[in-house]
Order: C-alpha cells, then structure tokens, then sequence
C-alpha cells in the first residue's frame, strides 16, 4: 500500500496522514483512468488488463509524460522561489518537452491496434 513503510511517499505521509488517503485514492483512480484511458482510444478490452505487455507499455509513456510535466513544474517552482517569474512562465513549456509530448502522441496513434 501507498503511504507507508518504505514505499514512495511514506516519509510525506507520516507528516501528514491526508497523503496517504490521497495517495490511495490516487492508485486506484489512476488504474481505472488508464483503463478508460485506452478503451476511449480504441484499444480492445483484453489488452487494458494490468498484466498485458500493451497495458504496461501505455503506463510507462503515460508516466514518461507525467514526469516530463513534473520536472517542468519543479523548474518553475525553483525560478518562482529565486524572484524569476518571468523565467518560470518562459519555462513552462519549454520546446524539447513539447516536442517529446508531440511525439508521444503521434506513436500512441501508431500504437492503437
């Protein structure tokens, strides 16, 4: 389970246990967000099963993206906090990050089965 012992955000948790409700919440919305997810691009059922190579495959890229935003958010959040507002709002989509999620959307298209 999220939220405890050595898992991610278990330090977070201890400091405030909303996290870990959050997190919980999160596992199990997220599962269900990348089911629908792929059944809305066309994917056949069978091949939203958590153990399908596809699945997994559509997970990883989904997560690869999420990052991507992640770090670009923590990169504003730093300029933010060093006075560099200006800097921060410049960052926020910075071209190489758009091109990577323009390229992910084109092979989701190529993905599709």
């Amino acid at each position: 389970m999220f939220g405890g012992g050595n898992h991610p955000g278990g330090d977070i948790a201890r400091e405030d246990p909303r996290i870990k409700v959050a997190l919980n919440f999160f596992r199990t919305e997220s599962a269900s967000l990348y089911k629908r997810s792929m059944l809305k691009a066309g994917f056949k059922p069978q091949k939203t099963h958590e153990c399908d190579e596809a699945y997994l495959d559509f997970v990883s890229k989904a997560l690869e993206v999420e990052n991507e935003r992640l770090a670009v958010l923590n990169e504003n959040n730093k300029k933010r906090k060093s006075g560099s507002v200006n800097d921060a709002i410049a960052l926020d989509r910075p071209k190489r990050r758009r091109s990577s999620y323009l390229e992910y959307l084109k092979e989701l298209q190529n993905f599709q089965e």
